[in-house]
């Protein structure tokens, strides 16, 4: 009998082929051995890889083998899959800890990760996107998480007339602190207030206190910080609309349009963004400009209420006035009395060795006419005569363009309208 049952098994074991299985768990398992009864019922399905057990008779044909289960999953294995099938790629077995070059940690039930560069960039796995904090506790959380800093994410319109005007969330966050001296487009060889497009990204440093950083959108020298694509709405939170206007959350509104401008907004002030919103930036004479408008009809601003360079907005569609031509200056100077100064958009490079060098408008281009540029008699001339970098900002005054120290207290400025 025993000798019976082995003949028929070895048979259909012979004749049965085999189904492959994939590792995403989408393939069927492999095929159920019949049994040695005739008529004999297959096995159930198999659970996980294996087909069901065929029935086990003797005396009849094999019956049909069970069908074979689903595919299973496996550990995440670094190749940006999400292997392990929780919907998160390349993240450790349970939810904390570290793999593939993140560290992983949860707060209030949501996960989060500090990713470093892989492949010469910086991305958040499949199952998150870059971290944008909705509360000041998330926010305090993440500090866990720095060595140094992290991306996040904030950017700066391309457009941006200034260092602070035009930052944004990607999604509806928390109102923006800067550290001390940030944003300042740092690294140009211009002065650090100067908005030349090199720091358009932000990230989270630790000083004491969480806060931003202006950095290269290009960086790898630092980690990104990544959250779980989850709901994000926190019930009556303070956040910022994409404008930089302030709100609350509203969670009974869809995602993109939760967070509601305050029924009674704050003053508007002179800070790059459209505190009272009413989609004007710096609107309501909060930079406490008067609009001058020339012969052909291009517009400037003589502002002030800045105390410090860092201090000068000049608002959407404005930049520190260029001064291109003898007719451009003679039209700004004609407003001024005799000692009265302006500042305007012209900066020496702090990589150069004589007086007249490196003079650059905002933008990084060489300004008009150098190097005489309408210089004052016996200008520029670094305070002493010696190119020692102590004067590398520039006013008009008495009709012609001095150089000056940039860490001069300014009580007013030139700005134009950005040349479309």
């Amino acid at each position: 009998m025993a000798a019976l049952r082995s003949s028929f098994a070895f048979l259909l074991i012979t004749s049965c082929t085999a189904i492959n299985y994939t590792t995403d768990g989408s393939g069927a398992g492999g095929a159920a051995q019949g049994g040695a009864a005739e008529g004999g019922a297959g096995g159930a399905a198999g659970g996980g890889n294996a087909g069901g057990a065929g029935g086990a008779a003797v005396g009849g044909l094999g019956g049909m083998g069970g069908t074979g289960g689903a595919g299973g999953c496996l550990q995440d294995a670094c190749d940006g899959l999400d292997g392990d099938c929780d919907g998160f790629a390349d993240d450790p077995p349970g939810t904390m800890g570290v793999a593939c070059g993140c560290e992983w940690l949860v707060f209030e039930g949501r996960r989060y990760a500090s990713c470093e560069a892989r492949a010469g960039e910086l991305s958040c796995p499949s199952g998150t996107r870059i971290f944008v904090p909705q509360t000041e506790e998330e926010q305090a959380f993440l500090k866990s998480f720095i060595e140094t800093e992290f991306l996040v994410g904030i950017a700066q319109d391309a457009n941006a007339s200034s260092v602070t005007a035009g930052w944004h969330w990607e999604r509806p966050g928390v109102r923006m602190v800067w550290n001390p001296g940030e944003p300042n487009d740092y690294g140009s060889n211009l002065p650090n207030f100067v908005e030349n497009g090199d720091e358009d990204c932000g990230t989270l440093r630790d000083f004491g206190a969480v806060s931003l950083n202006d950095q290269h959108c290009s960086v790898t020298s630092v980690s990104i910080a990544c959250e779980e694509i989850a709901d994000e709405c926190v019930e009556g939170a303070p956040c910022i609309l994409s404008q930089g206007c302030p709100g609350l959350f509203d969670c009974s509104l869809p995602a993109e349009q939760n967070c509601v401008a305050l029924t009674a907004p704050p003053m508007e002030l002179c800070n790059g963004l459209d505190d009272d919103c009413d989609g004007i930036v710096d609107g309501d004479q909060a930079c406490d400009c008067i609009e001058r408008v020339n012969p052909s009809g291009h517009v400037y601003k003589d502002c002030g209420q800045a105390s410090t360079l860092e201090a000068v907005q000049c608002g959407e569609g404005f930049e520190l006035a260029r001064v291109g031509s003898s007719e451009e200056l003679s039209f700004l100077a004609s407003f001024l009395l005799k000692g009265e100064r302006r500042l305007i958009g012209a900066f020496q490079s702090s990589a150069a060795n004589e007086l007249n060098e490196g003079w650059r408008y905002s933008d990084l281009t060489p300004v008009a006419n150098a190097p005489a540029f309408f210089w004052l008699m016996g200008e520029p001339n670094d305070a002493d005569g010696a190119e020692d970098h102590e004067e590398e900002c520039t006013s008009i005054l008495n009709g012609s363009i001095v150089d000056q120290p940039c860490a001069t207290d300014f009580s007013r400025f030139y700005c134009e309208e950005l040349e479309l």
